[in-house]
């Protein structure tokens, strides 16, 4: 379990590196909740909130009636966060008005010598004193006589000093900090102001310290919220007690195991905040380098010993010698299933072809008997051969000489996870280039396993690079931002699409019918949200997936009123058939890399309304000018960006017309992608190659079948089973 303290990068960053490996997040206060879910989507279902608790007195402690207005701080003393400096100027500005206080800062850190020279040279010496550090289980009952508690901080979590202080029937007089928006009231147990507003400070203070009325009514609200509000120690170990006790039950009954990966390091630096400082003689890559030489290391038990490694091109050899990449290889892994990728791959490779490059499909030899799905009969299969009976590192020794006998050639594996941890082991004769395709931990892990044998990695959006530069520092030169592109084609009359009434908005939604991803769950809320508002619509949903039976069972009603169509899987030629119908696209994905139906939407003149992920959406989409935004998982603003688009035709016409115009000229055309693509081949060719050799680095989801073959698990699980099938096989003849 990891525990998000702040509302700063450094808490996110390592919540959000780590989140794959974590049975929970926890976060201290609810709005750190929501910014965690809202920032790392795909991992929201396992942050939960586990208030921050302090010890509680039967009654608020009295205050003194007479004398100076008391006030307290506690904490490090540190100015990035604390921002102290802000303590001083208060003070000095409640000391020009004549304002009696006295201000006690109870702990140490970095600049409390400089804090001291400083309050000494403003002559604040008889207002402002350093207590120094003292034991935290004393802080509370130190806070005791104060008045009021400051805190000027520019970000908190759930400030435990401020939780205390409360306990104690202390004002709060603290910045508005949306972590703690849940918890104080401006005005009814708090006075907050605007981080960095010291006369607004210094107002508030004033105030206090001539009604003392106010802050007893202040104080004693204060003291009521901690009470009352789940912030006693019995509240926070419950909450943990029924925590662990639900990860227990989820490891026990194999609902979630730790899946085994590649070392995560953090940057040097985060936020501002200094991390790891190099040993003398070392850059800042150094512990990337530990975690490389780490990850090495075979990662699963019993493991073989490592494929021998083949020669990595010399570093002295002679790029005059390569041949032109007209006669290299480019083979593409795909799956031969419907989906964005396997669309990348075949206008790539239908466009390298045209060139007079020799661009193939990479795959399993079942990829030539499901060629209609989503790849095409004019270009070629490269198939590997069924090795399903070898134990996995004869797999790969055999996929190895495969990828070999094709050389010289250009490799990208694509989601070919299975077999691309070859990578490490080809020769020279091969250039390896990984794409990350999506915004969400399962493709980093796989190009951050690939990243020391790969020439280049490309990435489909400018955030998922951002995002490799953090994980992989030291690979920037290797970096590439190349987007989908999509081709050009005739339209044809969409088959199997519903008669529709003049004035409907017609909307699409394509891709697979899956919860973690796609939110799918979401189509039936927002269509009936549209209902509501009186919107005439239709929904047709292209697609297939685990989930559709049950987003139908909850449709029933629309299809009934012709609401919404469910129209399958469908090819990509089909796809852009029934977009031409429609006049928006509904996109309400938690994460994406670059959306290709988003893609071929657009330059059909289709309106895309999407959410507002990081990935591919800030590259393509302008609100407002060629497309719409909503928050994600966000239903009625989903809706009202929909109403807004059938009630202002004329609008819809202008989002229209940007849209094709964005596919035009910014890029996202298949010929732009293809031509980068081969700058890109030519300039890996015209060097040797960079790549590290090591060894395999597996999936972890291959960790068991390490050495035995899974032809292997299925005869000793069902001998009989496994005579029948080789009976079926030889009386159909194969």
């Amino acid at each position: 379990t990891s525990l998000l303290q702040a509302d700063h990068e450094l808490d996110f960053e390592q919540a959000g590196r780590l989140g794959r490996w974590l049975n929970a997040v926890v976060a201290v206060a609810d709005p750190l909740q929501f910014a965690f879910a809202h920032r790392f989507p795909h991992l929201a279902h396992r942050a939960r909130t586990i208030r921050n608790v302090v010890p509680i007195l039967p009654h608020p402690p009295a205050k003194p009636s007479g004398g100076p207005l008391r006030l307290g701080w506690s904490g490090e003393l540190r100015r990035t966060q604390k921002r102290l400096d802000d303590l001083l100027r208060i003070a000095a500005l409640l000391e020009a008005r004549g304002v009696d206080f006295e201000l006690m800062i109870w702990g140490d850190g970095e600049c409390r010598d400089e804090l001291v020279a400083r309050r000494d040279a403003a002559g604040l010496g008889r207002r402002v004193r350093f207590a120094g550090r003292i034991p935290a289980s004393e802080v509370p009952d130190a806070m005791a006589d104060r008045h009021a508690f400051v805190m000027t901080s520019s970000f908190e979590g759930l400030s435990i000093s401020l939780l205390e202080a409360m306990s104690r029937a202390c004002v709060p007089v603290v910045t508005r900090l949306a972590t703690q928006s849940l918890l104080l009231r401006d005005g009814v147990n708090a006075l907050t102001v605007p981080v960095g507003d010291v006369e607004g400070f210094a107002d508030r203070l004033a105030r206090l310290a001539a009604d003392p009325e106010l802050r007893a009514r202040l104080g004693r609200a204060a003291f009521d919220s901690i009470a009352e509000g789940g912030h006693r120690l019995e509240d926070m170990l419950d909450a943990y007690e029924t925590h662990f006790a639900s990860l227990d039950a989820e490891v026990d009954s194999g609902a979630w195991a730790r899946p085994e990966g590649l070392l995560h390091p953090p940057p040097a630096r985060i936020g501002g905040i200094d991390l790891m400082v190099p040993p003398p003689g070392r850059d800042e890559h150094w512990l990337h380098e530990d975690a490389r030489y780490a990850n090495g290391v075979p990662r699963w038990p019993d493991a073989p010993p490592p494929l021998e490694a083949r020669s990595p091109a010399s570093g002295d050899a002679s790029p005059v010698d390569l041949p032109p990449l007209e006669d290299w290889r480019v083979i593409v892994s795909a799956t031969g299933q419907i989906s964005g990728v396997d669309t990348f791959s075949v206008h790539l490779l239908r466009h390298l072809r045209a060139m007079g490059i020799d661009g193939r499909v990479h795959g399993h030899r079942t990829l030539d008997h499901r060629m209609g799905l989503a790849l095409a009969d004019d270009l070629p299969v490269d198939a590997r051969e069924d090795a399903s009976w070898m134990s996995w590192p004869l797999r790969w020794r055999k996929a190895i000489d495969h990828v070999e006998s094709l050389g010289p050639a250009i490799y990208v594996p694509n989601y070919d996870y299975d077999y691309s941890c070859i990578a490490p082991r080809l020769s020279d004769r091969i250039r390896v280039v990984t794409i990350c395709h999506s915004d969400d931990p399962a493709h980093y892990e796989h190009v951050v396993r690939l990243a020391p044998a790969s020439d280049a990695i490309v990435c489909v959006s400018t955030a998922i690079a951002g995002q490799l530069r953090r994980l992989v520092p030291g690979v920037d030169d290797r970096l590439h931002v190349i987007p989908y592109g999509i081709a050009r084609r005739p339209r044809r009359p969409a088959t199997g699409v519903l008669p529709a009434p003049e004035g409907t908005l017609r909307i699409a939604f394509v891709g697979r019918l899956m919860l973690h991803q796609k939110r799918c769950h979401d189509l039936v809320p927002i269509a009936e949200a549209l209902e509501r508002r009186g919107v005439p619509f239709q929904l047709l949903v292209v697609g297939d997936g685990l989930e559709r039976d049950l987003v139908e069972k909850a449709a029933r009603g629309l299809l009934g009123r012709c609401r919404i169509a469910f129209l399958g899987g469908q090819p990509n030629e089909a796809v852009e058939d029934i977009l031409a119908t429609c006049h928006a696209l509904l996109l309400p994905s938690s994460f994406e890399g670059l959306s290709v139906g988003m893609l071929e939407a657009m330059a059909a003149g289709v309106v895309p309304v999407v959410s507002a992920i990081r990935s591919g959406v800030p590259d393509a989409i302008r609100h407002g000018e060629n497309g719409l935004v909503a928050p994600i998982g966000d239903v009625e603003a989903f809706a009202d960006l929909l109403a807004g688009l059938h009630a202002d035709r004329a609008a819809l016409a202008r989002l229209s017309a940007a849209a094709a115009r964005t596919i035009e000229t910014g890029g996202y055309l298949a010929e732009h992608m293809a031509a980068r693509y081969v700058e890109l081949f030519r300039t890996l060719i015209a060097a040797p190659t960079r790549r590290s050799p090591g060894a395999i680095v597996p999936p972890a989801h291959l960790r068991r079948e390490g050495t035995v073959s899974q032809w292997a698990e299925r005869v000793a699980a069902d001998p009989l089973a496994s005579i029948r099938r080789v009976a079926s096989r030889f009386a159909r003849g194969r």
